[in-house]
């Protein structure tokens, strides 16, 4: 038997970025050969020091029987099967688990541990709770490292991408020329809201649909983000959008993007227009880059999880 790779993740939500690269992975480990899962994560829990499977395993029964029971969201265009118990857990035998950053502890009790940072560790929560023997990625350059007793972290990032190109493109957007208006984005930049004021009749694409914000950014002029690191900075690129992050206070442009592909069409505060112009038409070409890089990246995590967990490699590949 295979060993699986479990990934204890949220419903599938094409809105929010974390959900759709961890549903992604799955399937990309799927594609590759590995034997992957999701296992919805818990909406709470509880631990106790002395006695948590108990009450864990009672939470589980109430809220996570069966998939359709739940109603878990996954996307139609991937391959994630699901785990929704200990009892359908357990039959695997054998399996690593990966959380990501914002998941405190260990709740599925796994004697193999892979954590995935999405943002800096202890960003969302304001703590962390990590053990000795996991093994951490990074998901891109700019999130900070570390150095914790026992714990791995690996110098290769997991990075996977997910653009829906088939959205954001230049099919049927007004000509440049032509454009009017901002179009903006705060998402986790709340905190930079009063560093630039928006014209009132500026439009906020928060809590819109792809759809809805494709077609917003194919009519504006400009898209500002005050969140430094969301991927509409990209997208709104693709629809002829002058792109502007808002700069993180005491963050260089380097610092904020440490390799150069990926600040391409993006101007790092207004300033910096000239430089996204010139560069807005390398863009699709990195996307498509990043997406055809899906499959390596993955490849190269199995090793490592192999190596770590001193796993054969063809151990966490399907039988037959």
């Amino acid at each position: 038997m295979s060993t699986a790779i479990i990934i204890f993740a949220p419903e599938f939500d094409p809105d929010i970025g974390g959900a759709i690269v961890l549903h992604k992975l799955c399937h990309v480990l799927n594609e590759v050969g590995a034997n992957a899962f999701i296992f919805p994560a818990f909406r709470e829990y509880s631990i106790s020091a002395h006695n948590w499977v108990k009450p864990l395993r009672r939470f589980l029964r109430r809220d996570l029987l069966l998939k359709r029971e739940l109603n878990f969201n996954v996307s139609e265009s991937f391959n994630t099967p699901i785990i929704s118990s200990f009892k359908e857990l357990n039959r695997l035998g054998d399996y690593v688990v990966l959380y990501p950053d914002y998941i405190v502890g260990n709740p599925l009790a796994a004697k193999r541990v892979v954590r995935w940072l999405l943002h800096d560790l202890g960003h969302h929560m304001g703590e962390y709770h990590v053990s000795a023997g996991e093994l951490h990625f990074r998901f891109q350059g700019w999130i900070k490292s570390y150095c914790l007793p026992g714990v791995m972290l690996s110098e290769q990032l997991l990075r996977i991408t997910h653009f829906p190109i088939e959205l954001y493109n230049m099919v049927n957007a007004v000509p440049v020329g032509e454009r009017r208006g901002v179009a903006y984005c705060i998402r986790k930049g709340k905190g930079k809201v009063g560093s630039y004021d928006c014209d009132h009749e500026a439009v906020l694409i928060d809590g819109k649909s792809h759809q809805e914000i494709a077609s917003i950014f194919k009519r504006v002029k400009t898209f500002v983000s005050f969140d430094a690191h969301t991927a509409y900075s990209k997208l709104a690129v693709l629809c002829g959008c002058d792109s502007v992050v808002i700069p993180d206070s005491g963050v260089e442009k380097g610092d904020w993007q440490p390799e150069e592909r990926h600040r391409y069409g993006i101007a790092y505060g207004f300033d910096d227009l000239e430089y996204a112009r010139k560069t807005a038409h390398k863009v699709l070409n990195e996307i498509q880059y990043d997406h055809d890089c899906n499959r390596q990246t993955v490849k190269k995590f199995l090793c490592e999880v192999c190596t770590v967990f001193g796993l054969p490699e063809e151990k966490v590949l399907m039988d037959g």
